[in-house]
């Protein structure tokens, strides 16, 4: 179900203890339709103070 949703999903397996996202990476086609959604991501993970690192995947 995940490999085909048609929006971006976060799965946390089990319940973590000490739930902190210093650095968080961010996969991304870098579609223009992905847009709106990486600069949502961007600005809650900002206020955060995470560090983003951006990953782009090939769906092709």
């Amino acid at each position: 179900m995940v490999r085909n949703s048609n929006t971006h999903v976060l799965i946390v397996k089990t319940e973590p203890k000490d739930f902190n996202l210093q650095i968080v990476v961010y996969a991304t086609s870098l579609e223009a339709e992905s847009i709106p959604a990486y600069k949502k991501a961007v600005n809650l993970f900002s206020t955060l103070e995470s560090n983003v690192n951006s990953v782009y995947v090939n769906r092709s």
